[in-house]
Formats: C-alpha cells, sequence, structure tokens
C-alpha cells in the first residue's frame, strides 16, 4: 500500500511539473511566430512564478533520491528541466533568428486593410542567405514573424515563400532614384516576367549602420 501511495505521490508532482512548463514550451513556440507588444510583461513573472514552484519538486526528488536510490525518484526533475531546455532552445532560436546580422532590409509604408486595420512590413535580408519578414498590425501591438531562405539571380531577389497573404510579391529588385537631390533606393516588386508590380505596399530600403 505504501509504495502505491508513493507512486501516485510521484505521479501527482509529475502531473504538477508538466502543468507549470507545458505551456511555457507553448507560449515561446507561439511568441517564435507572433508576439504581442508589452505582453513580456505578464508571462516573464509568470516564468519566475513557475520556477519556484519547481524548486521544492527539485528538493523534494533528490532528497527521496537519496533516500532510495531509484532514478525513477527523479523523474519529475528530468521532466521539468526537460521542458525548461525546450523552452531555452526555442528562445535562443528565436533571438538568433531576429538579430542575425542584417545585410539590408527594406520597410514598407502603412497601409490599410479592409478598412479595419493598418498594416506595415519590414523585410530583412540576412546573412547565410536567410531573410526575416515582420508583420505590423494594430499599430504594432501585434508583430508576426516569417523566416525561409532568399537566392540571388543577377539582381534579382527571390523569397522561398510568399508574404503573407496580402498579395505581396516574393520577387524583388532594386531600383535607386533621385529624391530631392538625395538617392534613395527601393525594393520593388516584381513578377515571374520580371515586370515591375504595382500594389499598395511600396519598400524603401534602409542599410544598417
Amino acid at each position: 500500500m505504501k509504495k502505491k501511495s508513493n507512486i501516485n505521490f510521484s505521479i501527482i508532482r509529475l502531473i504538477i511539473v508538466l502543468i507549470l512548463f507545458t505551456p511555457i514550451v507553448y507560449s515561446e513556440y507561439e511568441n517564435h511566430k507572433s508576439q504581442i507588444l508589452y505582453a513580456a510583461m505578464v508571462y516573464v513573472p509568470i516564468y519566475f512564478i513557475c520556477l519556484g514552484l519547481f524548486v521544492p519538486i527539485i528538493l523534494f526528488d533528490i532528497l527521496l533520491f537519496l533516500k532510495k536510490r531509484n532514478l525513477k525518484n527523479l523523474t519529475p526533475t528530468f521532466i521539468g528541466l526537460f521542458l525548461i531546455s525546450i523552452s531555452i532552445t526555442i528562445y535562443n532560436y528565436h533571438n538568433y533568428k531576429i538579430y542575425q546580422k542584417t545585410i539590408f532590409k527594406a520597410t514598407s509604408n502603412l497601409v490599410n486593410i479592409n478598412d479595419e486595420d493598418d498594416i506595415e512590413y519590414i523585410i530583412e535580408f540576412k546573412e547565410q542567405n536567410n531573410y526575416l519578414i515582420k508583420e505590423f498590425l494594430h499599430g504594432g501591438l501585434l508583430t508576426n514573424y516569417y523566416y525561409g531562405q532568399f537566392t540571388k539571380k543577377d539582381s534579382i531577389y527571390v523569397l522561398d515563400k510568399n508574404i503573407s497573404d496580402n498579395k505581396i510579391s516574393n520577387r524583388f529588385v532594386i531600383r535607386t532614384i533621385n529624391n530631392k537631390d538625395k538617392k534613395e533606393k527601393l525594393l520593388i516588386q516584381i513578377n515571374q516576367k520580371n515586370i515591375e508590380i504595382f500594389n499598395k505596399f511600396q519598400f524603401k530600403i534602409k542599410c544598417p549602420k
């Protein structure tokens, strides 16, 4: 009976660990794709609370292991540490994709979509033929992220995916124009026949300092 009670107690500790950290893994996965402005002010304190609740479980598991010398007693701790490592890996991967060195980036104008919301894009062409697209909605309150790779054929930049659902081309060419006594670089959308596409989104290029 005592052995069964110990098993049930271990299951309870494991369930607590899953309740604490499974949502964090899911949250980090979603943050890699989409983020709400200032949301970190809410979920970061929650993360620390979860870690604080995890510490007593670790201590209990260690004491139980030292007493019974059975690795099964450390299962809740191992699972918790595994979920934490997944969360940290996703977080670090997101930061790598975001902060990888940018060769140049192009920012669109602010466009009203369906008379309901304004939308703006930033396309960052990065090292190793990676790109990052930031889609700003609701005045920047929501940011969606799109990742992929581009190829450069002569002077044409081709993205491996289409941008969101707003019918923006995945093919671009850089054009330099004279604007009020200064030169300005634009990222021009083109179609499969390399003909310029005219739509609501116009992209201006900024090179990193």
